[in-house]
């Protein structure tokens, strides 16, 4: 393997938490089952860094819960 990563993720998190860490390392997993290792991913704290967000344009964060239904159902 030639260490080239065929894929760059940025995740932008407000702070270090028990969650966020949950969250990245459920990224990794996904990532690592799905593109094999070949990307990189970049954690940046706003809090720590908003320089990092402004140069990026990042002016609004997005956050999208699932509040029905409780259960998830297959279909198939």
């Amino acid at each position: 393997m030639s260490g080239v990563k065929d894929y760059f993720f940025c995740i932008y998190i407000s702070g270090i938490s028990k969650e966020n860490q949950e969250i990245i390392l459920k990224f990794k997993g996904l990532a690592n089952k799905k593109l094999s290792g070949r990307y990189f991913l970049e954690v940046i704290d706003i809090l720590e860094h908003p320089e990092l967000a402004k140069k990026s344009k990042l002016w609004l964060l997005l956050l999208l819960l699932k509040k029905s239904p409780t259960q998830y159902k297959k279909q198939f």
